[in-house]
């Protein structure tokens, strides 16, 4: 008897391991803008975890917002990773759509000459941008409106942030919108030529730039697998806190920085606090950013964080790792 049921535990054990290695199914379709720096190495770590688990997944970059959020809209994308004001604007005008999680912080500074100390001095000047629409430009207005009113800057829209940077290089711009990340790189090309000027997620501390949102019919299908992408987000998020190393050796290996620059780059977003290990948005942060682009008039009156967001997925994921 005792054999049998030795036997018998074993073979339930058995069944029990082969049930929980059955890989994943299905495709997830995710699109981001193609401007890939450090910041996007835990999304990808993500991403090849996802893969790892038998899930398809396909990726697009493209060069703006508003593009991906047409792909949302027509149902070519599941998962998207663009700025609130362009998504939440379409969700108003009848996109099908929620905003899920915020995989990393803002980091955008504006940049300039190093002979442009006072944001007044930008009045006619050209200023680079990465899109005419969208949150960064409105919170870069909201910021002249703020602390030198009056000040009519020509803007220049560069998509790339790299090209922005070749922007100040060449004194072509007198200032810019650009990662944190790039005025290192800019500093060792060329030192002291361009500084920060200002720092806009200190300027706006209550405003949330990026997010990714989710095609509400795709989540209703594969709640599943967006729990399973929220989770190998925050995990990667967390694996990439808790070691710095990891984090630089992936900068080196996917975007071929040499260590020094991966080093550098990596001590700045951990000390700026990039990456959330609990996905960075509360109903309370959705709404003071809605409050703001009402406020300034990028945003139709009487939207609430409800009408936007959906964090119940995120709620969910949280409470089954814990929150850190």
């Amino acid at each position: 008897m005792r054999r049998w049921l030795v036997l018998t535990l074993l073979a339930l054990s058995l069944a029990a391991s082969c049930k929980t290695a059955q890989p994943k199914s299905g495709t997830i379709r995710f699109y981001d803008i193609s401007n890939l720096d450090v910041r996007d190495i835990p999304m990808l770590m993500a991403l090849d975890d996802l893969r790892a688990q038998g899930y398809t997944v396909e990726v697009t970059y493209l060069a703006s917002s508003n593009l991906i959020a047409e792909a949302l809209s027509r149902g070519d994308a599941d998962l998207a990773l663009m700025n609130n004001l362009t998504m939440w604007n379409a969700i108003a005008k009848g996109v099908d759509a929620r905003t899920v999680i915020e995989p990393v912080a803002s980091t955008t500074i504006l940049a300039a000459q190093a002979s442009i100390t006072d944001c007044s001095q930008l009045n006619k000047l050209g200023v680079g941008i990465s899109s005419s629409t969208g949150l960064s430009t409105a919170r870069l207005e909201g910021y002249f409106e703020m602390i030198c009113p009056g000040t009519e800057p020509t803007y220049v829209v560069i998509s790339e942030s790299s090209g922005r940077s070749a922007g100040l290089l060449s004194q072509d711009l007198a200032a810019a919108l650009i990662p944190a990340e790039e005025l290192l790189k800019l500093e060792q090309e060329a030192p002291g030529r361009i500084h920060v000027l200002a720092d806009m997620a200190a300027v706006f501390p209550n405003v949330r730039q990026d997010a990714v949102h989710v095609r509400l019919a795709w989540a209703k299908e594969n709640p599943a697998a967006l729990k399973d992408y929220l989770q190998a987000l925050l995990q990667a998020n967390r694996r990439v806190l808790k070691d710095k190393t990891l984090l630089v050796n992936e900068a080196v290996k996917r975007l071929e920085l040499d260590r020094a620059t991966a080093e550098a780059i990596v001590a700045l977003h951990l000390s700026l606090g990039t990456w959330d290990a609990n996905g960075g948005l509360t109903v309370e942060r959705v709404q003071s950013t809605i409050d703001f682009l009402t406020e300034i008039g990028s945003l139709k009156t009487g939207q609430t964080a409800a009408d936007v967001a959906d964090l119940t997925y995120l709620e969910s994921v949280l409470r089954s790792i814990g929150r850190q």
